[in-house]
């Protein structure tokens, strides 16, 4: 199977998985920071910590589950310059 990565923040390891892919749409994230030298870190985040990194970074999350969606909140406004209802 393929690697097990560990989670920047909380040492989690993730699951066993066929590819990088598979781990992101699981909802793990993979982050890069550039260091001297011109040198590049890249870190891996479980789901949990991803949320939690973000919240405290204060940058808005995307929805990625269903019960995570926000709530319908009617037509844009372009969309009510224009007649249209959705």
């Amino acid at each position: 199977m393929g690697k097990r990565h560990a989670c920047h923040q909380c040492g989690d390891l993730s699951p066993e998985v066929g590819t990088n892919y598979t781990l992101i749409e699981r909802g793990w994230r993979l982050t890069s920071t550039g260091l001297p030298k011109g040198e590049t870190r890249f870190s891996w985040w479980c789901p949990a910590c991803w949320k939690a990194h973000r919240l405290a970074s204060g940058t808005r999350i995307a929805a990625s589950r269903a019960d995570d969606a926000p709530t319908q909140q009617g037509p844009s406004p372009r969309a009510r310059r224009h007649g249209r209802r959705g």
